[in-house]
């Protein structure tokens, strides 16, 4: 449905996160996104310039773009292992992740919803929810 949607026009992307223990609300813009179709995996296609509330340092979908989706049935990263496996959610993985949105609420920097910093030396994984939400634009 999204590759549908998105295939339509131009559409920006917004991620919605709020942080546990303190309610922190942050959000995540692209100005475009598309997502390619199911025969070809719902590989991230197009993923513009980015803007939000959070610091530039983190990666967040630029280390993905380009990617397959994989789930843990589907294995479409360049891991030597199954990263929706190991990371314990489907996500547009690459080797393995630089976010993941789907993890389990607390799981920690392994399994948990996490953003991670460029250097890969910080790991923000107190996502208590995510949002994901497109808006055509005009």
């Amino acid at each position: 449905m999204v590759h549908y949607i998105s295939k339509q026009r131009t559409y920006e992307l917004r991620i919605d996160l709020l942080f546990s223990p303190l309610d922190a609300k942050i959000y995540l813009q692209w100005n475009s996104f598309r997502i390619g179709p199911e025969s070809g995996n719902y590989v991230l296609e197009e993923l513009g310039d980015y803007s939000g509330s959070f610091e530039k340092a983190y990666d967040y979908l630029d280390f993905h773009n380009g990617q397959p989706f994989t789930t843990q049935d589907r294995d479409n990263d360049i891991s030597g292992n199954n990263c929706a496996v190991r990371h314990a959610g489907a996500w547009w993985h690459r080797n393995c992740y630089a976010s993941s949105l789907n993890g389990i609420y607390n799981g920690g920097w392994d399994t948990g919803i996490c953003l991670r910093d460029r250097s890969q030396a910080k790991h923000e994984c107190d996502i208590k929810t995510t949002q994901m939400k497109l808006r055509p634009l005009l």
